[in-house]
C-alpha cells in the first residue's frame, strides 16, 4: 500500500466549497484549502479511494502527474509526446481528454484537447506501434489539461464519470436534480439526521434518497461499479475491496421519518423504482398527496422545496403559484424549518415570508438562491419577547466579570477633550436654568450676541419702533423715499387727482394725448364716420385703393369677362399663347414648330367607306425627317406570337 502523500484537487459546485472542505477534513485530508469550485488537499491512494467513495459533494478527484510551461504550441506537442505514459496505462485503455485554457497560445479548448491526444497517440505509436483507442462516451482513462498562461497542469482524473452518478437512478422526470447538489443543500440545510424530513415535492425522490443515504449512514457511490483508478497500472485491487467491505458493515439500520410526495403520477413512479433501486423504499414513505391541501403528521421537522422555476416546467401562473407555497407553509407547516431553491428572486418575494439564510448554488447553468424560512405560530413579537427575555437573564452576571457585546449598542459615546484620560469619560454637570430662561417674561434677560463667539459678529440692538409706526393713522409722517439710496430717484410726489377725474362725466374735458412725450405723437382725433360710411348704401363711394401708399399699387380695375373664356369649350382659343421653354414644340417659342402655327393635333382620315371606321394618325408639327420608304399608312398593331411556333399560313 502505498504511503506516500500526494497533492490532489476534489472538484464540485459553485457553493458547496465550504461543505466539500469540511467533509474531506472529516475523511482525513490534510492541508485542506478551498477554491473556487475546488478545495485542494493532501493525501495517499487510500485516502483517495476513500473519497471517491464517500464524498457527496465532490464530482471527481485529480491527481496531478506532472506541470511544465511552454512558448509555442509546437512546444507544447513535443513535451507531450516526450513523457512516458506508458508507465500509467496501456495501450489497450480507451482515452478521453478534458482540456481548458486561459490567456494562452491556445484558443479553442478542442483544438487543445486534439493536439493532446495527438502527442499521447504518437508516443505509443513510436514506442509499442500502436495507439490508444477514443472514448468519448465511457472512457477508462481521462486526462485533464489547464492551461494558464504559460503554465500547464496534467492531472488523471481518478473518478471516471462524475461522482454525482451514483447508480441509483433508472428513471428520471422532467428537470431532474444533481444528486451532488441535493446531497450539498441537505447539508446547508443543517438537518441532524433525526428530525423528520419532508419532500413534498419530490419528483424522482432525489432529496430523499440522499437524506435516507446519510441517516443510515450508507456510503453514495456504493452502488457504482467502476472508476477511472481501476485502468491505472498502481491499482490495488484489495485496498479497494477492503474499503467497501467496511462501508457496508458502518450502515445503520435505524432511520428517522422520512416522508417523499407527490401529485404527479410519472414522478411517483419514477420514485418508486429509484427507492427500489437504492434499496430504501421500505424505509421512506412514499405518498401521493397535493403539497398545497395536506398536513404533515408531525408537530416539527424539516421541509425541503424545489418547485418548478417557470422555465422547463411551465405552469400557468407562476407566480400565484409561489404565493400559495408560501400561504401552505405558514399555515399546514407551523413548527418546521423550510428549504426552497429558486433562481428567480421576484419568485421567491411572492412567497411572503422573510427568510433567514441565504446561499447562491448553481443548478446546471442557473445561477441560484437556497433560502432557509422558519415557520412559527403568531407573528414575529412572540419571538423577538423571547429573545430580550434570554438578554435580561445574561445581564445579571456575577461581580468581577464585564459584558460582552455581539452587535453594535445604542449608548452615545464620549469622546473627551485633548485633556482628558483616554477610556474615562467627563462628569456630566447638572441642568441648570439660566437666567434668561425664567417663568416671568417681563423678568428675562433681552437676547445679545457673545462677541467672542466665531466670526466677532456685533451685538444684536433691541428692536425699537419708529416713530412713523404709530398707532394713528393720523400721526404718520407721509411717505418720502431717500435721496441718498441708490440710483438717486427724485422724490415721489403725493397724488393730485385732475380737474378732469369729475364724477360728472360731462364736465370731462375730452382725451388729448400730451405732445410733451417721449415720442412726440400727434394728438389723437376723434373719431368721425367717413362719409363713404354712411347708412345708404347708394350714397357710399365706390371703393378705390390709394396709390400713395406703400408699393404704389395701381386702381384695382372692375372685373370683366374675357371673350375667350366662355362657358362653351368650342368658343375657347387653343393652348399655346404662352411660351414653354423646357417642353419642346409644345409651346409658343418652340423652334419645331410648323409653318402657320398650328399646335399639335390629331387628323382624321378621309374614307370613302362610310361605314367604316375612322382611324387616326399622329400628324407631327416638327421638321419633316421621314425617309422615301415610308408611308402614310396608319398605324398597325402587330401581332404577338409566341417562340418556335410556326404560322398557320
Amino acid at each position: 500500500m502505498e504511503t506516500a502523500k500526494t497533492t490532489m484537487i476534489a472538484k464540485t459546485l459553485t457553493g458547496l466549497e465550504g461543505v466539500l472542505a469540511s467533509e474531506l477534513s472529516a475523511l482525513g485530508a490534510e492541508n485542506v484549502t478551498p477554491q473556487n469550485r475546488a478545495v485542494e488537499f493532501e493525501g495517499n491512494t487510500e485516502l483517495m479511494y476513500k473519497i471517491n467513495l464517500w464524498s457527496r459533494t465532490a464530482l471527481s478527484i485529480l491527481k496531478p502527474v506532472f506541470d511544465f510551461t511552454f512558448e509555442t504550441q509546437e512546444q507544447y506537442y513535443e513535451i507531450l509526446r516526450a513523457y512516458e505514459w506508458d508507465e500509467l496505462f496501456d495501450v489497450e485503455k480507451t482515452i478521453a481528454i478534458n482540456a481548458i485554457a486561459f490567456n494562452s497560445e491556445f484558443t479553442n479548448s478542442l483544438f487543445l484537447a486534439q493536439r493532446t491526444k495527438d502527442a499521447v497517440a504518437d508516443y505509443f505509436t513510436e514506442k509499442a506501434g500502436k495507439r490508444p483507442s477514443v472514448d468519448l462516451e465511457d472512457p477508462q482513462i481521462k486526462l485533464n489539461i489547464y492551461i494558464n498562461g504559460d503554465m500547464c497542469s496534467v492531472s488523471l482524473d481518478s473518478s471516471g464519470a462524475p461522482l454525482f452518478k451514483r447508480g441509483y437512478r433508472r428513471k428520471n422526470v422532467q428537470a431532474p436534480l444533481n444528486e451532488v447538489l441535493a446531497a450539498g443543500l441537505i447539508m446547508l440545510s443543517g438537518w441532524d439526521k433525526k428530525k423528520p424530513f419532508y419532500d413534498p415535492m419530490c419528483g424522482s425522490a432525489t432529496f430523499s434518497i440522499e437524506a435516507a443515504m446519510m441517516a443510515l449512514n450508507m456510503a453514495p457511490s456504493i452502488f457504482r461499479r467502476h472508476f477511472s483508478f481501476q485502468h491505472w497500472k498502481d491499482y490495488d485491487p484489495e485496498l479497494w475491496e477492503s474499503l467497501r467491505e467496511q462501508a457496508r458493515k458502518e450502515e445503520l439500520k435505524r432511520v428517522p421519518p422520512i416522508i417523499a410526495s407527490d401529485i404527479n403520477n410519472n414522478a411517483m413512479d419514477a420514485a418508486r423504482t429509484n427507492l427500489m433501486e437504492a434499496g430504501l423504499l421500505g424505509r421512506v414513505k412514499l405518498e401521493k398527496k397535493d403539497f398545497f391541501t395536506s398536513k404533515p403528521t408531525h408537530p416539527r421537522g424539516m421541509l425541503i422545496l424545489n418547485p418548478p422555476y417557470g422555465l422547463r416546467l411551465q405552469t400557468e401562473d407562476i407566480h400565484n403559484y409561489y404565493k400559495e407555497i408560501g400561504t401552505a407553509l405558514k399555515h399546514n407547516f407551523t413548527g418546521f424549518d423550510a428549504w426552497i431553491i429558486s433562481p428567480d428572486k421576484a419568485l421567491t418575494h411572492k412567497i411572503g415570508l422573510r427568510h433567514t439564510s441565504q446561499t447562491m448554488v448553481y443548478n446546471g447553468q442557473l445561477e441560484c438562491r437556497f433560502l432557509g424560512y422558519e415557520l412559527y405560530e403568531g407573528t414575529k413579537k412572540t419571538h423577538k419577547t423571547e429573545a430580550d427575555t434570554d438578554t435580561d437573564s445574561s445581564e445579571n452576571q456575577p461581580e468581577g466579570k464585564e459584558k460582552h457585546f455581539d452587535g453594535p449598542t445604542t449608548e452615545r459615546r464620549s469622546y473627551g477633550k485633548p485633556g482628558d484620560v483616554q477610556g474615562e469619560q467627563r462628569e456630566r454637570k447638572p441642568y441648570r436654568r439660566s437666567d434668561s430662561n425664567k417663568d416671568n417674561p417681563e423678568e428675562r434677560k433681552p437676547y445679545r450676541r457673545s462677541t467672542s463667539g466665531h466670526g466677532n459678529k456685533p451685538e444684536r440692538k433691541p428692536y425699537r419702533k419708529p416713530d412713523s409706526n404709530t398707532d394713528n393713522p393720523e400721526e404718520r409722517k407721509p411717505y418720502r423715499r431717500s435721496t441718498s439710496g441708490p440710483g438717486n430717484k427724485p422724490e415721489r410726489k403725493p397724488y393730485r387727482r385732475s380737474d378732469n377725474n369729475t364724477d360728472n362725466p360731462e364736465e370731462r374735458k375730452p382725451y388729448r394725448r400730451s405732445t410733451s412725450g417721449s415720442d412726440n405723437k400727434p394728438e389723437r382725433k376723434s373719431y368721425g364716420r367717413s362719409d363713404s360710411n354712411k347708412d345708404n348704401p347708394e350714397e357710399r363711394k365706390p371703393y378705390r385703393r390709394s396709390t400713395s401708399g406703400p408699393g404704389n399699387k395701381p386702381e384695382r380695375k372692375p372685373y370683366v369677362q374675357r371673350d375667350d373664356r366662355s362657358d362653351n369649350p368650342r368658343d375657347k382659343k387653343p393652348y399655346g399663347e404662352r411660351a414653354n421653354k423646357n417642353k419642346g414644340y409644345k409651346g409658343e417659342g418652340s423652334a419645331f414648330r410648323k409653318e402657320g402655327n398650328k399646335p399639335y393635333k390629331r387628323e382624321e382620315k378621309n374614307s370613302d367607306n362610310s361605314g367604316e371606321k375612322r382611324s387616326f394618325r399622329k400628324q407631327d408639327s416638327r421638321p419633316e425627317k421621314r425617309t422615301e420608304n415610308k408611308t402614310d399608312r396608319p398605324f398597325k398593331k402587330k401581332e404577338f406570337r409566341k417562340p418556335g411556333r410556326r404560322n398557320d399560313e
